[in-house]
């Protein structure tokens, strides 16, 4: 599944305090997204821009039940039409993604 919060630094596990609220566990931030899988729906997340860091946003695209390869082609298709299939990723070796 995505993340309902922006990319976190590469050298951090997961997000730990998301709007001033610390988080018990890594569960408790993509309990949003997470929800998704119970629902036995196949689920792709694809980039669809970045934030004012450089980082990637992420959009969560949902299929029906058994339809992995919708959930895939439209991705794909997402992709080639914001012309995102043509970027680099963002280079993840610490110093190069400014802390949250």
């Amino acid at each position: 599944p995505g993340a309902a919060t922006p990319a976190w630094d590469v050298m951090l596990k997961a997000r730990d305090v998301i709007d001033g609220v610390k988080l018990t566990n890594y569960i408790a931030g993509s309990a949003l997204t997470s929800a998704i899988t119970l629902t036995s729906c196949p689920a792709v997340s694809v980039p669809c821009g970045f934030d004012a860091f450089g980082r990637p946003v992420g959009l969560q695209i949902v299929a029906p039940a058994r339809q992995e390869a919708l959930a895939l082609h439209t991705a794909a298709v997402f992709e080639q039409l914001a012309g995102l299939n043509l970027l680099l990723p963002i280079d993840p070796r610490p110093g190069t993604v400014p802390p949250t």
